[in-house]
């Protein structure tokens, strides 16, 4: 389990890809998602103390990421979405449809969702028990330890290296744009 600087480094860099599909805004919009949502299976560590749930439990599944993205996306397209009209019209230039609001938003949650898994599959082994990712059909741990918890430079080193890839990437994808005249 890397700390919050990791997790969120994670979801910056399995959301990398989307540099090659969306646009700068578009972009900018699923990393907005994406980041804070990879904080969401650790709510195990609250939900505990009311629940009979363990750390690395069930919010630590391909499934409950899944689940979560759904939830989340049907909520972003039909409740938040249509209240935030005139701000997407602004800040997009357009309106997208309920199905690519949803489609969207669920990709960008499940992706910062499963960030998190694959964080701490890299890391779990020294503080807290294994991830079993693919609960309720397989109870085999999936570990690989080669990140240790309080590892700051790591941490921190992994969220710079990502700010610094999006930003680039940001600015070269502006660049880009001016110089076609688009």
């Amino acid at each position: 389990m890397v700390d919050l600087a990791g997790h969120v480094g994670f979801a910056l860099a399995l959301s990398v890809p989307v540099w090659l599909k969306f646009g700068r805004k578009e972009s900018l919009l699923f990393l907005a998602l994406a980041a804070p949502t990879a904080l969401l299976p650790d709510a195990d560590l609250f939900l505990r103390a009311v629940f009979p749930v363990e750390h690395h439990g069930i919010t630590h599944t391909v499934a409950f990421a899944a689940t979560l993205a759904l939830v989340l996306g049907a909520l972003a397209a039909t409740v938040v979405a249509p209240r935030l009209r005139t701000r997407i019209d602004r800040y997009l230039g357009g309106q997208p449809s309920t199905g690519q609001v949803f489609t969207f938003s669920a990709l960008a949650f499940f992706t910062g969702a499963s960030s998190h898994l694959v964080a701490d599959i890299f890391s779990a082994p020294d503080i807290a028990p294994p991830v079993k990712p693919f609960l309720p059909f397989t109870d085999t741990p999936v570990i690989v330890d080669a990140i240790y918890y309080d590892a700051v430079i790591w941490n921190f080193g992994l969220l710079g290296v990502m700010l610094l890839i999006h930003g680039t990437i940001f600015w070269y994808a502006g660049r880009t744009v001016r110089a076609n005249g688009v």
